[in-house]
């Protein structure tokens, strides 16, 4: 994963964070960072326009084994929507660990791609979880909440895309029939 704080230090706690999920299974979130929103693009020039002008960005690469995201075994590599979405609840715990200054930040999560499949179910979990059962260990404890979040060009329906995207295209004359 990558984090950048908001560029803006002294706003950097009230900053919203932004968790940024890529398409594939297989992009790497360097598409977006050094591609689109980030705050560098990739020679290194610093951008005039950045989300990290106003929001923490964390880009994390997943499921594990995509991009730079990498796993000592293959019991660790997920097969399963269900199986990624755990993980990134997890990775975003340990952000936090290491970052205690994001923990009551607002949370916007963003999906593109593959990536809107995990965001939303990411979502879902989060705000499942957001009211825990009074006397719980969980009431009361710090973390970021989510806020709201965008998808771009989401890739919800695979099954329904895949067999309807052929007639699509010869109905748009992109493909002869």
């Amino acid at each position: 994963w990558w984090l950048y704080g908001a560029r803006r230090a002294a706003k950097r706690e009230g900053a919203p964070l932004v968790l940024w999920l890529e398409g594939g299974p297989g992009s790497s979130g360097w598409l977006s960072d050094l591609g689109q929103i980030g705050p560098v693009d990739a020679a290194r020039n610093e951008r005039a326009a950045s989300w990290a002008a106003r929001a923490n960005l964390l880009f994390v690469d997943s499921p594990v084994g995509t991009g730079f995201s990498f796993c000592g075994r293959a019991a660790g590599l997920r097969s399963s929507t269900k199986q990624v979405v755990l993980d990134l609840r997890m990775t975003l715990a340990a952000v936090i660990d290491r970052q205690p200054r994001l923990k009551n930040c607002p949370l916007w999560i963003f999906g593109q791609g593959w990536g809107a499949q995990p965001a939303v179910r990411l979502a879902e979990l989060l705000l499942a979880a957001e009211r825990p059962p009074p006397g719980s260990a969980a009431e009361g404890s710090a973390r970021p909440r989510p806020r709201g979040g965008g998808l771009g060009n989401p890739w919800l329906l695979p099954e329904e895309a895949v067999t309807t995207y052929g007639a699509f295209l010869r109905g748009h004359d992109v493909l002869d029939a």
